[in-house]
């Protein structure tokens, strides 16, 4: 919403819905099998997400859409407005696919699972909210991908390098903050 605009937040949150619903209509199709084989998929659908993630500001920045010639050149402008919404959906549909796979994988301890993923949510985001301001909506996409390395390398099993390639994302944007 800060980088496109107030006008596309309402569109940016129905695009998170719609592929987080995605996602899950997908992991109902496509279960995530094995323990083993689960982890290397939430490992690699978080490595989706951070690769997607730090693209989003490059790609919107590159786009060429332009909506005030809507109007003018509706072909043009739209076919430009539905990649900015496949790029933006990208994210949330890795995410949604490993948070399903996640909270299906041991339908016993649905209830904790759900509940750890509530409360991990609500402290990313009070987490993140005081770091958008000296960070910039480009600096909180690194913190993001940051956290999905991080991610990736415990469902992987292998913390040390993750936590290393996270430390580095997480450290980026108070290196090279945006004038």
């Amino acid at each position: 919403d800060v980088v496109l605009g107030p006008n596309l937040g309402f569109l940016v949150l129905s695009i998170a819905m719609f592929a987080l619903g995605l996602a899950g209509a997908y992991r109902a199709l496509r279960p995530a099998g094995e323990d083993s084989a689960a982890r290397r998929s939430f490992a690699f659908g978080c490595l989706v997400f951070a690769a997607a993630t730090l693209a989003l500001r490059a790609g919107f920045d590159a786009l060429p859409l332009d909506l005030d010639q809507l109007n003018a050149a509706p072909w043009l402008q739209g076919t430009w407005l539905a990649v900015l919404c496949g790029l933006a959906g990208v994210p949330f549909f890795a995410a949604g696919i490993v948070i399903s796979g996640v909270l299906t994988l041991e339908p016993a301890r649905i209830v904790p699972l759900y509940a750890v993923n509530l409360i991990a949510s609500a402290v990313g985001c009070a987490t993140l909210v005081p770091l958008i301001t000296p960070l910039g909506p480009g600096g909180a996409l690194w913190l993001a991908s940051a956290s999905a390395v991080l991610a990736a390398g415990l469902f992987a099993r292998a913390p040390v390098p993750a936590l290393l390639v996270a430390g580095g994302l997480a450290a980026a944007p108070f290196l090279h903050r945006p004038a």
